[in-house]
């Protein structure tokens, strides 16, 4: 058997969260097989993630499409890196709702231009302050855009802007679609490795 030590199997992804060390052997070549399964089963396209996952407390369960939008610039374009959140997602089949960037400031809600649209739509973001609202006409204008900007706001700090590269939602939304429906399984039931 031949032995190799596999440092830290990292499934580097914000939308699956783990972060895991195998030793051995066998062991690390199940573990990379898993890495790899894990990958297929979130990714979909360069912009673009899907996944489920279960609430350990309440047993809610989650499904969302996911990407990162960069901070945005007074004239519109991005700067910086990819690192602020924007999700359609699914609670319980119910929605699809949409997480824009980390707007947590009750009582205000995000507001998102599509592509070059003559007007911003305000949208319903719970971010745990405020009640959902579905937004399937959004989803709809999602399947063809090519951008989003958006404003969301921040306790206490206020309104933040962000662009967001949507390109590829439409196999992202697909995708998604079929995690609901159970056609394919998400990433939180294949299980790691054991050692």
């Amino acid at each position: 058997m031949r032995l190799r030590t596999l440092a830290a199997l990292t499934c580097a992804s914000v939308f699956v969260g783990c972060a895991t060390t195998f030793q051995h052997g066998d062991l690390a070549d199940e573990a990379l097989r898993w890495g790899e399964r894990l990958t297929v089963a979130t990714r979909v396209n360069e912009n673009w993630a899907v996944n489920c996952n279960t609430d350990a407390v309440s047993r809610t369960r989650r499904c969302f499409a996911a990407t990162f939008g960069r901070p945005m610039s007074s004239s519109g374009g991005g700067f910086g890196t990819k690192s602020i959140p924007f999700q359609v997602y699914f609670y319980n089949k119910q929605g699809p709702f949409l997480m824009v960037g980390l707007h947590t400031y009750p009582g205000r809600r995000p507001e998102i231009r599509i592509d070059d649209d003559s007007a911003a739509e305000f949208i319903n973001d719970n971010a745990g302050v405020s009640p959902a609202g579905a937004h399937p006409e959004i989803v709809q204008r999602l399947l063809t855009a090519r951008v989003v900007r958006a404003r969301y706001d921040t306790w206490p700090d206020g309104s933040h802007d962000m662009i967001v590269d949507v390109t590829g939602f439409g196999e992202a939304w697909a995708r998604l679609q079929q995690l609901l429906t159970g056609a394919i399984a998400p990433s939180d039931t294949l299980s790691p490795p054991r050692s």
